[in-house]
C-alpha cells in the first residue's frame, strides 16, 4: 500500500480487538484506513518523487584463486577434500599469471570442468546508484450519497543491475454508498 493514499492507522489491543476479530485478534490488530472524497468539487492530486540509492559499504570479496581453494578445502574438511595439491599449485600459478584459463578439465573427472575464477558477483550486479521513481495521481470527490476515490500508483525500481527493473502499478477505485 502506497503510503501517500493512507488517511489514519488505528491500532487495537487487548478487549476492543478480541471483541472484533475474535481469537485471530490475541496480540492486536492493526487497521488502516485509505482515503476518501472530502469535497463536494472534483479533486486532483499529483505526486512525484525521484530517489537514488547507493550502497555505501560492501563486503571484501576474496578474488584470489589460491586463497578461495585453501578456504574452500578448510570448509569441506574432514569430509571433502575438493583440491588437490597439483590443483592448489594452479591456483598459485593463475594468482601470478591472469591470463592462464581459469575453466579447466577436471583432473578427478575428465567429463567436467572446474571453474576457477574470481568474479566479484557482488560489484557485477548491483549498480553504484540505483534510482526509483513513484508517481501518483488521485481523484476524489464526496457527492450527496456517495463518495468515490481513485488512486494511482507507479513505482519504478531499478533493481540490482540494469537488466532488471521491476515497475509495480497499483489501482485503487473505491465506492461508499451513504445509506441514510
Amino acid at each position: 500500500m502506497n503510503p501517500i493514499d493512507i488517511s489514519s492507522v488505528t491500532v487495537l489491543k487487548d478487549a476492543a480487538s478480541a471483541a472484533i476479530y475474535g481469537s485471530r485478534a490475541a496480540f492486536g490488530v492493526v487497521l488502516v484506513t485509505t482515503k476518501t472524497g472530502t469535497s463536494k468539487e472534483i479533486k486532483v492530486a499529483a505526486n512525484s518523487i525521484f530517489a537514488a540509492k547507493a550502497i555505501t559499504r560492501t563486503v571484501d570479496i576474496e578474488d584470489n584463486p589460491y586463497e578461495v581453494m585453501k578456504y574452500r578445502n578448510i570448509m569441506g574438511a574432514p569430509w571433502y577434500n575438493l583440491y588437490d595439491e597439483r590443483m592448489l599449485e594452479y591456483g598459485k600459478a593463475l594468482n601470478d599469471d591472469p591470463s592462464l584459463p581459469r575453466v579447466i578439465v577436471d583432473p578427478k573427472n575428465p567429463n567436467a570442468y572446474i571453474y576457477l575464477g574470481s568474479t566479484d558477483w557482488f560489484k557485477e550486479v548491483y549498480k553504484d546508484i540505483q534510482p526509483s521513481y513513484t508517481n501518483n495521481i488521485n481523484i476524489s470527490q464526496k457527492m450527496k450519497s456517495l463518495h468515490f476515490i481513485f488512486l494511482e500508483s507507479i513505482i519504478d525500481k531499478m533493481v540490482c543491475s540494469e537488466s532488471v527493473q521491476i515497475p509495480m502499478i497499483a489501482t485503487i477505485l473505491e465506492l461508499r454508498e451513504i445509506i441514510n
